[in-house]
């Protein structure tokens, strides 16, 4: 479904799910299904998410639980791709993704090729040994019962109340004042706080133990679909090199590198991130 968003909108307003409502995909030729957002939405349990692409446009799709780790990386991808098959009726789609979510839109298309027709991986990677805070985070989820316990303390903090999950976002940023100074960011930190509150920190120190062993750069070569790499050149939590990795190994990729960009492009660069976002979608259509 697509919708005008005015700069009165709040993320309550575009996220709340009317009683009878079923949204299904817009008619414009952006058909963008599966957009997969982050460690906590990967991991843990979402309703409907809303995005905004550019254009004064958002996408949005019914998300589904994923509690479980193990599922995610031993078949998991067979349980995503199950959802979107489902939603279009086995019509390609572009599958689009932030950080763990351009992961899995990469993942997805190369197990599942016939639902791809692009792919938009955003500060995405496709090794997964992270940097900053969330590197810290997977050394102690590797290293026995006393790291594990600091790590569920680590993650804790942020679940104090939504003022400092809100304060916690910082971790993800380059540029943090324009990030906190960009519409609604605060208002949708509150929506998205009680699904944070919900994850099981068992099952996210199994994800973060997992991860740094994950690397699927044999498996791009495979892809060949129009796809955009994007990503700031100074994410303090995911190496920009990675980027230019997934774009190496796509044939006829394109890279776009965000000066000054973070993890969270929209935020801290919303003109560019639109701009490329924009450029791109119209020369795939």
């Amino acid at each position: 479904m697509t919708t005008e968003v005015s700069s009165e909108l709040t993320a309550e307003q575009i996220w709340k799910v009317e009683e009878g409502e079923r949204r299904s995909v817009g008619v414009i030729h952006i058909v963008i299904l599966a957009l997969l957002i982050g460690i906590g939405f990967v991991v843990g349990a979402f309703g409907s998410i809303s995005f905004p692409l550019g254009f004064g446009v958002n996408f949005f799709w019914t998300g589904i639980a994923v509690q479980q780790v193990g599922p995610v990386w031993f078949g998991g991808w067979g349980v995503l791709a199950g959802a979107i098959s489902e939603l279009v009726a086995d019509q390609p789609v572009t599958l689009a993704g932030i950080s763990t979510g351009g992961f899995a839109a990469l993942a997805i298309a190369v197990y599942r090729p016939e639902l791809a027709r692009r792919i938009i991986s955003i500060s995405g990677f496709c090794q997964g040994r992270w940097t900053g805070v969330l590197g810290v985070n997977q050394w102690l989820a590797r290293h026995g019962v006393v790291g594990r316990l600091f790590f569920r303390v680590r993650l804790s903090i942020g679940r104090i109340g939504p003022g400092m999950g809100y304060y916690m976002l910082r971790i993800y940023a380059a540029d943090a004042k324009a990030m906190y100074a960009y519409p609604g960011f605060r208002a949708a930190s509150d929506v998205a706080y009680p699904d944070y509150r919900r994850l099981d920190l068992s099952h996210l120190a199994d994800y973060f133990e997992v991860m740094p062993d994950i690397d699927i750069c044999n498996l791009l070569p495979s892809i060949h679909v129009p796809t955009l790499v994007l990503a700031g050149d100074c994410d303090p939590v995911v190496p920009p090199d990675q980027a230019r990795l997934i774009s190496q190994l796509i044939p006829g990729s394109e890279l776009v590198m965000i000066q000054g960009g973070g993890h969270l492009l929209f935020a801290e660069r919303p003109v560019e991130y639109q701009q490329a976002l924009g450029d791109w979608l119209r020369k795939t259509a």
